[in-house]
């Protein structure tokens, strides 16, 4: 599934800020593989700085259950990660965080820059400007996130998805109304055909009348005619009332749907 067929990114990147503006904390959306949705709301300089200095195996999760994840990289960071699901596929990552759950002191920095191999001075005054948060609060957070992320791009696929179906039912309900006027058409004329046989029959039993012995093989023949036209005008009588059941059946959907 594509997130970009059915969700409304505005809609999507201002419920994401406001999340990072409510908690502190750092948040961008991925997509399945991992590229960038949205832009980083809250961006941390530090995190970008140095995260890709850090490695997979170095992290230490606190939190790592369903589809929350909530962990220390080797800067001291706590992240955290939500994967966002469709029924069974997942769609989309909801991550964030980026911050420290106390204030390091100089010590501490300077022995995580010592074993990262990067400048010492640049690290510290880069990690004095990471905000501090409580590691409870993260946790609580990751979980909000998982669930107001997951209804928003549920519902966003509910109404894209019932969306399409109504409209495809709008385009059936006015195609099965242009076939019931079709068969209307068409049962007009044949009732008029057989307004016509009804005319040559009264006609024919007329002449074989006057035709005396010699027209009484017509007159039979003429009787049939009349009992064929009859029961035609009756056939044709039930195929009206049958289109008019059918035509005002489809009218009310359509009227039920269009409000």
């Amino acid at each position: 599934m594509d997130l970009k067929e059915y969700v409304d990114f505005d809609a999507l990147w201002q419920l994401q800020e406001n999340f990072a503006l409510s908690t502190g904390l750092s948040a961008v959306t991925l997509d399945a593989k991992g590229n960038s949705l949205t832009s980083v709301s809250n961006s941390c300089a530090f995190a970008v700085k140095y995260d890709k200095l850090c490695k997979e195996d170095d992290v230490k999760y606190i939190l790592n259950e369903n589809n929350i994840k909530v962990y220390y990289n080797s800067t001291g960071l706590l992240e955290f990660s939500c994967d966002l699901y469709i029924e069974a596929d997942k769609v989309a990552t909801f991550s964030g965080g980026q911050v420290f759950t106390k204030k390091a002191n100089d010590d501490e920095l300077l022995g995580m820059a010592k074993s990262l191999r990067i400048n010492p001075d640049d690290f510290v005054l880069n990690a004095k400007a990471v905000p501090v948060v409580a590691e409870q609060t993260v946790i609580n957070a990751a979980k909000l996130a998982s669930v107001a992320f997951t209804q928003f791009i549920n519902m966003a696929y509910i109404k894209s998805f019932s969306s399409h179906r109504m409209s495809i039912l709008h385009s059936e309900i006015t195609s099965s109304l242009d076939t019931v006027a079709t068969i209307d058409k068409r049962t007009k004329e044949l009732e008029a055909i057989a307004s016509k046989q009804n005319m040559l029959t009264l006609n024919a039993t007329i002449e074989a009348a006057r035709a005396g012995d010699a027209g009484v093989g017509f007159a039979v023949v003429a009787k049939h005619m009349g009992e064929l036209s009859r029961k035609s005008s009756e056939i044709y009588k039930d195929i009206k009332s049958a289109s008019d059941t059918i035509s005002k059946s489809i009218n009310i959907m359509n009227d039920s749907l269009s409000k």
